[in-house]
């Protein structure tokens, strides 16, 4: 296993009705870098980042996730355990804020007194720590946003992969957000998607295009 490299993918395939297909021939992203994969709507960005982040499993192709082998069928835990992801539609539980920032921490059995220290901190850093004990069903759809990123960086997962993070966010929280990012430089490698080159740009180490389902 190369744990140097955080992300491979070779001869990645994904068909879907109406003739759209993602093909990705070799893409290697080593560990610790930021990436961004930029391109209009309908260019194939949540679908390739389903597919690298084990959401999604391809037609044809395999991944490595920091040495760890997933193809179609075979996606080891160790793989999935390794990758927080944030969508671009958040999905948020019943309960607290503060409850759902905690549950992939719960999930994996982290001990109470860490939990609680990653969850404040987390919450902390999007501007949560006053709506902790709100109903996560009634916040706003930028409020939602910033829950579902501060639950995974909470996770602190070698590979963050964030779709469209930014899209229902305001000045603020873009700058909190590209700001974290950027100090996670060497310590997590992170995958995001946006429709706009300057945003990837800003915080980037390298820039992907993407058009027709395909890195140009």
């Amino acid at each position: 296993m190369d744990a140097s490299i955080a992300v491979a993918a070779r001869g990645l395939a994904r068909s879907f009705p109406g003739g759209f297909r993602l093909a990705v021939e070799n893409l290697v992203l080593p560990a610790g870098g930021i990436y961004g994969f930029a391109g209009p709507n309908g260019s194939g960005k949540t679908t390739l980042l389903e597919t690298l982040g084990l959401l999604a499993a391809p037609d044809a192709g395999e991944i490595e996730i920091l040495g760890r082998k997933a193809a179609p069928g075979t996606i080891p835990r160790e793989a999935r355990l390794a990758i927080a992801f944030v969508m671009q539609k958040p999905y948020l539980f019943r309960g607290t804020v503060a409850g759902n920032v905690a549950y992939g921490l719960a999930a994996r059995r982290v001990p109470a007194k860490a939990r609680e220290s990653r969850v404040r901190a987390a919450m902390e850093i999007m501007g949560l720590t006053p709506l902790a004990g709100a109903d996560a069903r009634l916040l706003s759809g930028g409020e939602s946003q910033r829950v579902a990123i501060a639950r995974a960086l909470a996770l602190e997962a070698p590979v963050l992969v964030l779709d469209e993070p930014e899209a229902h966010l305001d000045e603020e929280y873009r700058r909190r957000l590209e700001e974290e990012i950027a100090g996670l430089r060497g310590r997590t490698t992170v995958l995001f998607s946006t429709h706009d080159p300057s945003t990837a740009g800003r915080v980037c180490d390298r820039v992907f295009g993407l058009e027709n389902g395909s890195i140009v």
